[in-house]
C-alpha cells in the first residue's frame, strides 16, 4: 500500500512538472499573439467616444495644438505615443519624437497619462512640441481602450483606424529604425 501510495504521489509531481513544463511556451505565444494584434485579447482598439480636450498653452507649428478626436485617426495612418511630462523614459525619446515629427508624411499624436496641463505646456514650450495632435487622458478613454500599462509605448494606427503595431518603452534611433518606420510603411501600404 505504501509503495502504491509513493507511485501515486510520483504521477503527481510528474503531471505537475509537465503541465508546468508545457504552459510556459503556451502562455508565452498567446501573449505574443495578443502583442501583435494577432488574437483579439490584448489587442488595442479607438474608443466609441474618443474625443478629449485640448492642452491650453500647447502649439504646434505655431498654433494651438489641436486635441485627439477619434476621427482625426481617419485621416491617414497615425503614430500615438503615451508619455508624461514626469517620465524619464519618455523625456529620453523626446529627441527621437522631435525627428519622427520633422519627417513628410508622419502625423504623431501625443496622449499624456497622469499628468498635469501646467507640467505638460511647460515641458513641451521647454523642448518643443512633436505633437500634431495633444491631448490629457483624464478620463482614461484612450488607455483603457488601448490596454496600456507603463509610459512610454508608441501605437501604429492604419487609415482605417485599425491597430498594426506597438512599441513598449522609450524610442531609440535603433528601434525607429528596425521596428518603427517598417510598421508605418506596413500601415501605409495596408490604407
Amino acid at each position: 500500500m505504501t509503495q502504491k501510495m509513493q507511485g501515486k504521489g510520483l504521477m503527481d509531481r510528474r503531471f505537475v512538472v509537465g503541465a508546468a513544463f508545457l504552459s510556459v511556451p503556451a502562455i508565452g505565444l498567446v501573449g505574443f499573439a495578443a502583442q501583435t494584434g494577432r488574437i483579439d485579447l490584448l489587442t488595442p482598439v479607438l474608443p466609441d467616444e474618443g474625443d478629449l480636450a485640448p492642452v491650453a498653452g500647447v502649439e504646434f507649428r505655431g498654433m494651438p495644438a489641436p486635441p485627439i478626436q477619434r476621427q482625426a485617426f481617419f485621416e491617414g495612418v497615425t503614430l500615438v505615443n503615451i508619455w508624461a511630462s514626469w517620465c524619464p523614459y519618455c523625456r529620453s525619446e523626446h529627441g527621437e519624437l522631435m525627428a519622427l515629427a520633422a519627417r513628410p508624411g508622419i502625423r504623431l499624436f501625443g496622449i499624456v497619462a497622469d499628468d498635469t496641463e501646467d507640467k505638460v505646456a511647460e515641458y513641451l514650450r521647454g523642448h518643443g512640441n512633436p505633437f500634431q495632435r495633444l491631448s490629457i487622458d483624464h478620463k482614461r478613454l484612450y488607455l483603457r481602450a488601448f490596454k496600456q500599462r507603463g509610459v512610454p509605448s508608441t501605437y501604429v494606427f492604419r487609415q482605417d483606424g485599425v491597430f498594426q503595431h506597438k512599441i513598449n518603452g522609450a524610442l531609440t534611433p535603433e528601434i525607429v529604425t528596425a521596428r518603427l518606420l517598417p510598421e508605418v510603411q506596413a500601415a501605409s501600404a495596408s490604407a
